[in-house]
């Protein structure tokens, strides 16, 4: 195995989730910092560089309309405002996402993305299943695509 590098953050009210994400991803980064409250966002981002952010969407008990994640983009973004961040939820909130313009369920393949086609060439409507090979190697390729290493 080549040597890791990255450092992602993942920030996700659900202790579960950030075990289980780092577990996933401990084989393939360097440095991962997980929060479990949002609240820490501002003072983690400005002290520290990250090559990726996971944003869970929902952090209140029973919220699934996305807008907390979508205010805690925005904190990022102006703090750091060259920040690869991905949108992480339970629930089916990516179209919400996607039709605000702020996020690309595409990001793994950028120079995929289809502009003014037809509605039979448009990529699906759904996210696809995030591999963390291809974020590790998003990472060290520095933002590139996977498959051109």
């Amino acid at each position: 195995m080549s040597e890791k590098s990255g450092n992602i953050l993942i920030i996700d009210d659900n202790e579960d989730i950030l075990f289980a994400l780092k577990l996933l991803l401990k084989p393939f980064v360097e440095s991962i910092t997980t929060l479990n409250n949002p609240e820490s966002i501002p003072d983690v981002v400005s002290k520290q560089y990250f090559d990726m952010v996971l944003l869970d969407m929902n952090f209140s008990k029973d919220a699934i309309s996305g807008q907390e994640g979508f205010y805690w983009l925005e904190k990022i973004l102006g703090i750091e405002p060259q920040s690869v961040v991905v949108f992480i939820t339970a629930y089916g909130d990516a179209e919400k996402a996607v039709e605000r313009a702020l996020i690309d369920i595409d990001m793994l393949h950028p120079a995929e993305r289809h502009h003014g086609v037809g509605p039979e060439q448009q990529p699906p409507h759904h996210p696809q299943p995030v591999r963390p090979d291809l974020i590790a190697a998003r990472i060290v390729t520095g933002g590139g695509h996977a498959d051109d290493q």
